[in-house]
């Protein structure tokens, strides 16, 4: 996609007597790089996939990506692929009865395939306001990040503009994806083991955008006074020791954990 994007840029703002030769050199590096990236990707995952093969008769096979998804609850999936033996094999089902995307879109109208995903993101933020311990640092730095962009409006944009294009749309689709994904799965599965995976990167971003605040001396203003971005972890981190201290072994002592 990077590549695409840069291709397009060049056959917009390259000189005419070279642009042919540009174009061919720029397309040929990144035909290379991709196919030393594919070369790499399957050359580890080949034993697996080549065993996936002989087991189960498909080189990707997953039991949650291939039937449980599409299954309408846990209980259904139980009774459904898992009980016809599809962890050692493809399952012993009549083909119209293995549930996949085809069957599952002919058997649910548009209404309630929509009313599952706005279950799923109900659930999902049920399960980040009644866990504990990083829901509430993550809204600390997303609000003094915010305000610091709300305090430096100019200059946050012309760093965007600066921005390749194909990183925006790997960091929109990675949040957006994962989490329309875990909240179409949470018939199935639910918990903090799907929100951590896209809490870690968030909380990445929102430390690395301080850190490029800090060293560019950003501020905000409170009542008054001048806060630099430099100020902000450390407020957070002591928050973090007094939650440690005084909330966690509470939260920890009264919330169940069992499977």
């Amino acid at each position: 996609m990077r590549g695409a994007v840069d291709l397009w840029r060049r056959h917009r703002n390259a000189n005419r007597p070279v642009i042919q030769a540009s174009r061919s050199s720029f397309v040929l590096n990144h035909l290379c790089s991709v196919t030393i990236l594919l070369g790499c990707f399957v050359f580890v995952i080949f034993p697996y996939i080549l065993q996936s093969k002989s087991r189960y008769g498909h080189y990707f096979y997953n039991v949650n990506s291939t039937f449980y998804m599409w299954y309408d609850s846990w209980a259904e999936a139980k009774q459904g692929t898992r009980a016809h033996g599809d962890r050692i094999g493809w399952p012993h089902m009549p083909a119209d009865q293995i549930p996949s995307f085809s069957k599952y879109v002919q058997e649910h109208s548009l209404n309630e395939i929509l009313g599952r995903f706005t279950r799923g993101f109900r659930d999902l933020w049920s399960t980040v306001t009644r866990s504990y311990g990083y829901a509430e640092f993550l809204l600390m730095y997303a609000i003094a990040l915010g305000l610091l962009i709300v305090r430096n409006k100019a200059l946050c944009l012309g760093v965007l503009r600066q921005v390749h294009p194909c990183v925006i749309i790997f960091v929109l689709g990675y949040f957006v994806g994962y989490t329309s994904l875990y909240a179409w799965y949470t018939p199935i599965a639910q918990g903090n083991r799907f929100v951590l995976s896209i809490f870690l990167p968030a909380i990445l971003m929102v430390v690395c955008a301080l850190s490029y605040a800090q060293d560019h001396d950003l501020c905000y203003s409170c009542f008054g006074r001048k806060i630099f971005a430099s100020s902000v972890s450390p407020t957070v981190l002591l928050f973090l020791s007094a939650y440690v201290l005084i909330g966690f072994p509470h939260r920890i002592s009264t919330m169940y954990g069992g499977g």
